[in-house]
C-alpha cells in the first residue's frame, strides 16, 4: 500500500511540474514546429508498445496464473480424499453385536451361560443404495470443481476487463494532457504576437492544470485495478509493463460472443447440471429410504451351556432370525419430504430455463447495439473529431479561429474518445452478465469486490459441513 501511494505521489508531482513548467516557460523563443497529429501520436504509441508485447498480460495468461495459484491450496485434493473415503465407508457391512449372559453364580445353584452374536443382514439393498448415494456425492464433487473453474474464469475476466479499460483511459488522459500543453504553446505564441489577450492564455492554463489533476486520478484508478487483478495470483501489484492494454488491438479488446453458443449453453449450464444431479441424489435417497423401510432381518447365532449342582453340563447351539416389525415407522414422512423435493427441483429447472432465456435475449440485443455504436464511434466519429481538431488548431495558428474554437474542438474530441471507452465498459459489463446467466451463476457472485475470497470460503465451508453422505452405519 505504501508503494502504491508513493507511485501515485511521484506521478502527481511529475504531472504538475510538467504542467507548471509549460505554463511558466519563457516566452522569449518561437517554435514553428507543427503540432503532431493525433493519428501520428497514436502510431508512435503503438510502435513503442509493440516492443512490449512479450510482456503484455493476456486474458488467457491471467486465467492460467490465477488457476495455478488458487489450486495450490489443495481444496479439491481434500474434496477427492473425502469422496473416496466416503465411498469406501458406504460399502462396509454393519457391525455385529456380541451378547454374554449368565444366571446362577453359587455352586449349589444351577448355572446357565449364554453367548450370542447378532449380525444384521442386508437383503433389501440398503448397502447398495448407500453406495449409489456415495457415488453421486463424488459426482457432485467433480461438478463443483468444474463450477469452481468456470466461476474463476469469469471473475478473472471481469477484473481483467476493468484493468484494460483503466489502461485505455489512462492512455487517453495522457494524450489529452499532451494536447493541452501543445495548445498552450501555440496560445503563448499568439499572445506574444499580440493576437490574443492574456485571459485566453489563462483559460488554456486552467485546462492544462485540470488535465494534470485528472491524470493523477486516473493513474490511481489504474493502479487499484492492477492490484485487484494481480492479487488473484498472489502478487501485490502488476508492474508498469506487465499489463498494457494498448498493445492489444481494438478488435481483441472488445468482447466476443456467439448467440447460438450462448443459448445452447444456457439450456445445459452449470445450474441445470447441478439441479439434475440433485434430482438424481433425491431419487437415490428415496430408494434408500424405501429399502430401509422394509424389515431388515438379523441373524442370531449363539451357544447356551447349562450346569447343574451335580456337575452335569449341557451345551446347545442356538440359531435364529430377528425380524423387526415396521408398523409405526416406515420412513413414510421422509419419503414424502424427498418426493416434495423432487417436484420442487423439476419446477426450479423449468423456471430457471424460462428466466434465463428472457434475460439472455435482452442482453444479446443490448450487446449487438453496443457493438454497432462502438464501431461507429471508433471508425467514424473519433477519426472525424481528430481531423476537426487538427484543422481548427491549424486555423488557430493562422489566426482564423479563436481560443474558444480550439477549446470546443478539443473538448469534442475528448468526449468522443471517452464515449468510446464508456461503450467498451458497458459492453464488458453486459458480456460478464451474459456469461454469468448463461452459465447459471448470479452476477453478484462474479462482480463483487471479494468474489474470489467468497467463493473459496464457500467451498472450504462445504468441506467442514460434509457429513459423509451415503456412509454406512
Amino acid at each position: 500500500m505504501k508503494v502504491f501511494k508513493d507511485q501515485s505521489r511521484t506521478y502527481a508531482f511529475k504531472a504538475l511540474c510538467m504542467a507548471m513548467a509549460v505554463i511558466c516557460a519563457s516566452n522569449t523563443y518561437a517554435d514553428n514546429t507543427e503540432i503532431p497529429s493525433d493519428s501520428t501520436k497514436n502510431q508512435s504509441i503503438q510502435a513503442s508498445i509493440s516492443n512490449q508485447n512479450a510482456q503484455t498480460h493476456s486474458l488467457s495468461q491471467a486465467i492460467d496464473q490465477t488457476l495455478q495459484y488458487q489450486l495450490q491450496t489443495g481444496l479439491w485434493q481434500t474434496q477427492q480424499q473425502i469422496g473416496q473415503a466416503n465411498l469406501a465407508q458406504s460399502q462396509l457391512w454393519q457391525n455385529p453385536s456380541l451378547s454374554i449372559e449368565q444366571t446362577g453364580f453359587a455352586n449349589d445353584q444351577e448355572r446357565e451361560l449364554s453367548i450370542g452374536i447378532a449380525q444384521p443382514l442386508d437383503i433389501f439393498g440398503v448397502r447398495q443404495a448407500r453406495r449409489d448415494l456415495a457415488k453421486l456425492s463424488n459426482a457432485q464433487i467433480e461438478l463443483n470443481e468444474k463450477i469452481y473453474r468456470a466461476k474463476l474464469e469469469l471473475i478473472v475476466s471481469h477484473l481483467w476487463s476493468e484493468t484494460v479499460i483503466a489502461e485505455l483511459e489512462h492512455q487517453l488522459i495522457e494524450q489529452q494532457l499532451a494536447t493541452s500543453q501543445h495548445i498552450l504553446d501555440a496560445t503563448q505564441k499568439r499572445y506574444q504576437a499580440g493576437a490574443i489577450a492574456q485571459v485566453d492564455v489563462d483559460r488554456i492554463k486552467m485546462n492544462v492544470l485540470s488535465d494534470a489533476r485528472l491524470a493523477v486520478q486516473v493513474t490511481q484508478q489504474l493502479q487499484a485495478a492492477k492490484q485487484n487483478l494481480s492479487t488473484l495470483w498472489g502478487e501485490r501489484s502488476l508492474t508498469q509493463n506487465t499489463m498494457n492494454a494498448s498493445a492489444l488491438a481494438v478488435e481483441n479488446i472488445f468482447p466476443k460472443w456467439s448467440k447460438d453458443q450462448v443459448l445452447a449453453q444456457s439450456k445445459n449450464n452449470w445450474l441445470m447440471q447441478n439441479l439434475q444431479l440433485q434430482s438424481k441424489q433425491s431419487y437415490a435417497e428415496l430408494a434408500m429410504l424405501k429399502s430401509a423401510a422394509r424389515p431388515q432381518p438379523t441373524l442370531l447365532l449363539g451357544m447356551t451351556q447349562n450346569k447343574s449342582p451335580e456337575q452335569e453340563s449341557n451345551t446347545r447351539l442356538n440359531v435364529g432370525v430377528g425380524i423387526p416389525l415396521n408398523i409405526f415407522n416406515r420412513n413414510q414422512y421422509k419419503t414424502a419430504m424427498v418426493q416434495a423435493k423432487q417436484s420442487s427441483l423439476a419446477q426450479q429447472q423449468r423456471y430457471q430455463l424460462e428466466q434465463a432465456e428472457l434475460k439472455l435475449q435482452t442482453l444479446l440485443d443490448q450487446l449487438d447495439g453496443l457493438s454497432k455504436q462502438f464501431q461507429q464511434v471508433d471508425q467514424v466519429q473519433v477519426p472525424l473529431a481528430e481531423q476537426v481538431q487538427q484543422k481548427v488548431m491549424l486555423g488557430f495558428r493562422a489566426g482564423k479561429f479563436s481560443v474558444t474554437d480550439v477549446q470546443q474542438a478539443t473538448q469534442q474530441l475528448q468526449q468522443t474518445r471517452l464515449q468510446k471507452i464508456e461503450l467498451l465498459r458497458q459492453a464488458w459489463q453486459r458480456y460478464i452478465e451474459l456469461q454469468s446467466i448463461s452459465q447459471g451463476f448470479a452476477l453478484e457472485e462474479i462482480t463483487q469486490a471479494d468474489a474470489m475470497y467468497t467463493m473459496n470460503q464457500t467451498f472450504w465451508q462445504a468441506i467442514q459441513n460434509n457429513e459423509g453422505i451415503g456412509a454406512g452405519e
